[in-house]
């Protein structure tokens, strides 16, 4: 699956690609995408790789900053729009209703960068050529900045001021607010397997909700170039989209920590504002999940988690996950509780997990993402695993019916 939390600030080497390295190969990206361009859009280079403009698509939001296409990805606006929203800045609102499951949006990156840090040289390198358009170059700084922290003025004792207005700016002005809209905004990717972080603008406008109160899933598809957000809920018309930058549930003290330390903003979701009862209930739940996955990865990394207990352990996490109202991990253990059931030689076992954990890919990733695909080429024919029948044959316990229905 693809990375489940959005880039952290690091400050630690990189990653083996240079800063110079990527902009040569954004060179050579826009040379091959210039050529397979239609005629009613035109591009630029960021980084990494071309990006297509707002065109002559027949939208009525075509200048509108906060609006994009990229490769002729249109098909989102008429699922979600970007608005402002009080106390928040801006967020997407569904414009109609939307599926469980429904791809709701498809991105190129706007630029890629380096993975551990932001260079000084990188970003002069980024500014020098990026000559296409000073409002595309707007674009990108009218995206939120909220790691705009620096040292205090020794003479006031105050926060520095800093010119925001990008023909004005200063270097090292142009320098510090770009790094802090990459901290706020990228997500993690991978490119020929080297890790990197992605700036899409039109994902970045999807607020953070915390696991659970998610109703969209996002994965970046390394082979397509692109972001897909999926709807993991039936969302109706005029509700905000969220999804997760944390990776998975977590006590509320710890999570709105790691947020503020990181991102600079307190949650407000609905469940870092459950009352006290309700919030020691869902952390002695979230605890509890988390001592069953960390005692089932690592017992089944070294070989000692027997089969039955493996099942009773996915069994209790999927329990787990309904109290939490936590979709993202469903898929995995599943499929986990899947390759237990072939390796013990269980094929009606192995069906029903697999089934299950394919189900919940298709929703979360898409029917065509790598991890759907690997568990739909099991259910084929699941004693033709390389692993089938390799321990004690056992029968083993499937998943509850209703399961497949939550």
């Amino acid at each position: 699956m693809g990375s489940k939390t959005k880039a952290t600030p690091k400050r630690s080497g990189g990653a083996g690609l240079s800063w110079r390295s990527i902009a040569l190969v954004a060179l050579i990206g826009a040379t091959l995408a210039t050529l397979a361009m239609r005629p009613a859009l035109r591009s630029f280079v960021v980084g990494h790789v071309s990006v297509l403009v707002s065109g002559s698509q027949g939208s009525a939001d075509a200048l509108d900053p906060d609006m994009y296409d990229y490769e002729g990805h249109m098909a989102d606006r008429k699922i979600f729009e970007v608005v402002a929203l009080p106390g928040k800045g801006k967020g997407a609102i569904a414009v109609r209703d939307i599926k469980r499951g429904e791809l709701v949006l498809r991105e190129k990156p706007l630029l890629v960068a380096p993975d551990e840090e932001t260079p000084r040289a990188w970003v002069n390198e980024l500014f020098f050529n990026w000559t296409y358009s000073p409002s595309k170059r707007d674009t990108f700084f009218n995206l939120t900045h909220s790691h705009l922290w620096l040292d205090d003025d020794p003479e006031t004792g105050l926060p520095p001021k800093v010119n925001i207005d990008p023909p004005t700016q200063t270097p090292d002005e142009r320098f510090w607010l770009t790094e802090a809209i990459l901290t706020t905004n990228v997500a993690a990717i991978t490119l020929n397997d080297a890790p990197l972080r992605g700036l899409f603008p039109r994902f970045s406008r999807v607020n953070h909700v915390c696991p659970g109160a998610n109703n969209v899933n996002y994965e970046w598809r390394e082979e397509e170039g692109e972001m897909r957000i999926y709807a993991v809920r039936d969302i109706k018309k005029g509700t905000e989209l969220g999804h997760s930058y944390i990776g998975q549930v977590g006590p509320r003290a710890a999570r709105i920590k790691h947020l503020e330390e990181t991102y600079g903003f307190t949650c407000n979701c609905k469940f870092c504002t459950l009352d006290a009862e309700a919030t020691e209930q869902r952390d002695a739940w979230a605890a509890e999940w988390k001592a069953l996955e960390t005692d089932f990865d690592a017992r089944s990394g070294n070989g000692t988690l027997p089969g039955k207990e493996a099942i009773r352990i996915v069994r209790d996490l999927w329990e787990l996950s309904l109290k939490l109202d936590y979709t993202t991990d469903r898929a995995r253990f599943s499929e986990e509780a899947g390759l237990v059931a072939i390796a013990h030689g269980d094929k009606k076992a192995a069906v029903q997990w697999l089934k299950l954990a394919h189900k919940y890919f298709t929703i979360e990733v898409g029917v065509d993402s790598v991890d759907a695909e690997r568990v739909e080429e099991l259910l084929d024919n699941p004693t033709k695993a390389d692993d089938w029948a390799s321990k004690e044959r056992l029968t083993l316990d499937g998943p509850d019916k209703a399961w497949f229905d939550t």
